[in-house]
């Protein structure tokens, strides 16, 4: 796993609510790192790792400079190499800004890769990544968010609670994994 090489990644922010679970509407932001594809013990691998359930409490253009860790409360991290596996530790710090790309650093500590069956495998195996990420934008859910989100309208209204809509393009309605959404693109102009 030592041959891991960083590969891009993205980072987002997502409007989502689950009455259920006792989750009123709020935003976070989701960063997800992508590794470069390769062969481990037969396998065809394409890991990565990513950090959800991130408050989301700021312009986006100001992400610049922040640290999250996964001590960070309600912050939940996963690696992914064939399966998901959880780190002990995952620190990111975001270290510059181009347009609406982010320089992203990461550590990841403590990884055990059980699901990969090999015993010969590290089981506490240290990832870094260092490299650009795009912001892609807000999600605001449609099927999952209460009070019902069924027009651009109610995406706007939905999305103003959280973001400034001003630094935004305006929203496209998608389906991805059987749910509607309104994604709001990041302006480029900014």
């Amino acid at each position: 796993m030592s041959q891991l090489v960083p590969a891009g990644g993205e980072l987002y922010a997502y409007v989502f609510a689950n009455p259920a679970a006792g989750l009123d509407r709020a935003a976070w932001w989701n960063l997800a790192l992508r590794f470069a594809s390769l062969r481990y013990a037969e396998m065809d691998l394409d890991p990565g790792a990513s950090m959800d359930w991130i408050r989301c409490e700021h312009d986006w253009r100001d992400f610049k400079g922040v640290a999250i860790d996964v001590d960070t409360p309600g912050v939940e991290a996963s690696v992914y190499a064939g399966w998901h596996e959880p780190p002990g530790a995952f620190a990111a710090k975001c270290t510059d800004r181009d347009g609406t790309r982010f320089r992203i650093q990461a550590a990841l500590r403590h990884v055990d890769l059980q699901s990969l069956n090999d015993e010969s495998a590290d089981s506490d195996l240290t990832i870094i990544y260092e490299g650009w990420v795009n912001f892609t934008g807000l999600i605001v859910s449609v099927c999952e968010t209460a009070p019902a989100i069924h027009d651009v309208s109610s995406a706007r209204h939905a999305a103003r609670e959280f973001v400034r809509l001003d630094l935004f393009e305006e929203p496209v309605e998608r389906s991805a994994n059987g749910h509607c959404q309104w994604v709001f693109a990041p302006r480029t102009d900014l």
